[in-house]
């Protein structure tokens, strides 16, 4: 074994260290106050950063669009007043921008995604199941398929 295998160990655990610590915090401050980029939020932790609750919560709340969508048990994310919903419509998976604050459709983007659920698991829909992941300009998405 070479001398130097310590020095290479401490730069992979430095290396290690400076990607799944520090990028992701850097990354994170660049995330708008109220974006819910995936699934239990920015951090992971269901925490809406830069919420504050009103000290007085009305007695009926208003409504300020609604929209009709494909089924799905996915939740939706929000990220730069973008709402991501991932849906099925038939037998296609469709991934929908939404504008989060008029419910417009911004783009769609659709596959074909036949499913027949398997007896032994039971009757629990076609999905989609998984929360997009938004990242930069990326959007992820995880189907019922598998792609």
């Amino acid at each position: 074994m070479s001398s130097d295998f310590p020095v290479r160990r401490r730069l992979a655990w430095l290396l290690a260290l400076i990607t799944t610590v520090w990028l992701p915090a850097v990354h994170a401050q660049e995330i708008v106050t109220g974006d819910w980029p995936r699934w239990r939020g920015v951090q992971g932790d269901g925490v809406a950063l830069g919420f504050e609750a009103p000290g007085e919560w009305p007695e009926e709340l208003e409504l300020l669009w609604e929209r009709e969508v494909g089924h799905s048990d996915a939740p939706p994310v929000v990220e730069d007043s973008r709402m991501f919903v991932f849906v099925r419509e038939g037998e296609d998976e469709v991934l929908l921008a939404l504008d989060a604050d008029q419910g417009e459709t911004l783009w769609r983007a659709a596959y074909p995604a036949p499913y027949k659920p398997v007896p032994i698991v039971g009757e629990h829909g076609a999905g989609p199941f998984a929360s997009p992941l938004v990242s930069g300009s990326t959007v992820y998405t995880f189907g019922i398929t598998q792609i």
